[in-house]
C-alpha cells in the first residue's frame, strides 16, 4: 500500500520538474498561471496513454517485460511522452485561457 504512494510521489515530482524547465523555455507559458497545473495533469495523462499503448505492444500475455531493452524503452518513452503531452495540455491552457480572458 504504501509503495504506490511513494511511486505516486515520486512521479509526481519528476513531473513538477519537467514542468518548470519547459515553462521556464517556453515564453508564452511563463505568464500563464495555472499552467504548471494543466502541465502536470496532461503529463499524466500523456504517461498512461503511452504506457497502456507500450505494453499493449510489448508486454506479453501476462502483461510483463521480459527484457531489459524493453523496459528500458517504456522509462525513455514515459520521459517523453510524458514531457510532449505536458507542454501541449500548458500550451492549450494558455490558448483557451487568453481567448476568454479578452473582453469585446
Amino acid at each position: 500500500m504504501l509503495v504506490p504512494f511513494f511511486g505516486f510521489v515520486v512521479s509526481l515530482a519528476i513531473a513538477l520538474l519537467l514542468a518548470s524547465a519547459v515553462i521556464r523555455l517556453d515564453r508564452k507559458l511563463r505568464s500563464v498561471r495555472g499552467a504548471t497545473i494543466a502541465f502536470v495533469v496532461s503529463a499524466f495523462v500523456g504517461a498512461a496513454a503511452y504506457g497502456r499503448t507500450y505494453g499493449a505492444l510489448f508486454a506479453d500475455e501476462s502483461y510483463m517485460l521480459r527484457t531489459g531493452s524493453a523496459v528500458i524503452g517504456l522509462f525513455a518513452g514515459l520521459l517523453v511522452s510524458a514531457a510532449l503531452a505536458g507542454w501541449l495540455g500548458a500550451r492549450g491552457f494558455a490558448v483557451v485561457r487568453a481567448r476568454y480572458q479578452r473582453v469585446p
